[in-house]
């Protein structure tokens, strides 16, 4: 990324590199590998097939508890007036990461909150447990996506909402650099628009083949990841906790990579707006 940044933008865009470095995080890891036995009743209860079924739904789902004029008031509160989610994208970074740590705060007290009640009810809760999260997950980043000022209600934005669940999921440090190039070509096409580019997203990156291709892989790890996390949760009274504490965790991983590649969309588009920008004629 370019160097024609304030100071605090130059400290964000070393700490996206430093996130974008790190490995997953291995709570997931180490919780199934002490619970080998319950991790395998977990996959049995969250198959591939029904992970794909809950993330299909819960984008449409998430849709209708995404709304934004929260946002456009508490930019308002901090000096920013946007009318538009679309106007966000003009708003300094400290105001847009100052509300997306609003989104992920909220999300995360709810997570917690829902996995503590469906976690008291042991294995049967578990059925409900996570479908109501990838909800909670995909309308946190379509939120934290809006506080950036992109409009994830647009269909051909899925793709790169579905490449942040990736990363913040993603179960080895080689899928979460799949996941952030994914969402760097992505990027790419959508921010900045060539006829070329356009033809080449419609055929390949922004297809319904290539989004249900997508869909199904990243189900598949997600089967992984909330298996592990989630195996002392099919013990009843005991996974109410289990099951607060992991959907905080989890919410909080997909929260911050959505945060750091939104992040990361705004500070390049400045950058490009900035150096085709005319230069002002001296009088």
């Amino acid at each position: 990324m370019e160097n024609n940044h304030g100071d605090y933008e130059q400290q964000q865009i070393r700490a996206i590199e430093e996130w974008e470095d790190r490995q997953p995080s291995n709570l997931a890891k180490a919780v199934g590998f002490f619970s080998a036995p319950l991790t395998w009743a977990a996959q049995k209860i969250i198959p591939p097939e029904t992970m794909e079924q809950a993330l299909n739904t819960a984008f449409n789902a998430a849709s209708a508890f995404s709304g934004n004029d929260d946002l456009l008031s508490e930019a308002h509160l901090m000096g920013f007036e946007a009318a538009t989610v679309s106007d966000l994208r003009q708003a300094p970074l400290h105001v847009s990461d100052c509300l997306s740590a609003s989104v992920t705060k909220w999300g995360k007290g709810l997570a917690g909150a829902e996995g503590a009640v469906t976690g008291m009810t042991g294995m049967l809760g578990l059925t409900a447990d996570v479908p109501a999260l990838i909800i909670l997950a995909i309308r946190t980043i379509r939120k934290i996506g809006y506080a950036y000022g992109f409009d994830t209600a647009r269909e051909e934005e899925r793709p790169f909402v579905l490449h942040c669940l990736s990363a913040g999921a993603a179960n080895c440090q080689e899928d979460k650099k799949r996941a952030v190039a994914s969402a760097m070509e992505l990027k790419t096409v959508l921010d900045l628009p060539s006829e070329a580019a356009i033809r080449k997203a419609q055929g390949e990156i922004l297809s319904k083949e290539a989004f249900s291709a997508a869909v199904r892989n990243v189900a598949k790890q997600l089967c992984i990841n909330l298996a592990r996390r989630k195996a002392a949760q099919v013990i009843p009274i005991v996974g109410g906790g289990v099951g607060a504490v992991m959907n905080v965790f989890f919410l909080g991983d997909i929260a911050e990579a959505s945060h750091r590649l939104y992040q990361r969309r705004k500070i390049e588009i400045q950058t490009i707006d900035a150096t085709c920008a005319p230069a002002i004629k001296k009088q």
